[in-house]
């Protein structure tokens, strides 16, 4: 009963983020667009998935217009050099971002801890924030290190967001991978 009740909000959830996220989306680009970045999206992960040199689930993707963004923590140069070249041979792309952050794996509890806390207020402090915007960063914490990725409309967004990253306590720098949109 309880995880029947736990899929009902979690698909109740999905479907009210994807009521607000919709209009965003494709009042930005049409509907041809959206699907071609998700079918773009798409195949950079299973190129991943199929890669020896790749962790594919530490690598997050965000797509606009065929322009990739790698954003995630790695464990070495190599996986991170692997991972682009990965992503760049795959048909329907026109350029990666490669904003993948060398880290150690290895955390404590408390270390994660830590690092969910201060992800929970990056987010909090940008959807606070007036210039940026908090729909279009994505933000993940390793190590008291932040890493913003995504697409915004201008740099003055982008680097709002930086700044705001860098104003919460806790965090101890800031990896801001944010790309403008292109034609912005």
């Amino acid at each position: 009963m309880a995880n029947r009740i736990a899929s009902l909000v979690a698909g109740l959830a999905v479907a009210v983020s994807l009521m607000f996220a919709a209009p965003y989306v494709f009042a930005e680009r049409s509907a041809g667009e959206a699907l071609d970045d998700s079918t773009v999206q798409a195949s950079v992960k299973a190129a991943l998935a199929e890669s020896d040199a790749v962790k594919a689930r530490s690598i997050n993707l965000e797509t606009y217009q065929g322009n990739v963004i790698l954003a995630g923590f790695v464990e070495s140069d190599a996986e991170r050099a692997a991972a682009e070249q990965v992503a760049e041979s795959v048909e329907g792309v026109k350029q990666v971002t490669n904003g993948l952050v060398v880290s150690a794996p290895d955390r404590s509890a408390g270390q994660v801890l830590d690092d969910q806390t201060i992800e929970t207020k990056v987010k909090a402090a940008l959807i606070g924030d007036e210039v940026a915007d908090a729909r279009e960063v994505s933000v993940e914490v390793r190590r008291n290190v932040v890493l913003l990725s995504g697409f915004t409309e201008s740099k003055e967004e982008k680097v709002r967001a930086g700044e705001v990253a860098r104003g919460v306590k806790g965090v101890e720098d800031v990896a801001n991978m944010v790309v403008v949109k292109p034609g912005n």
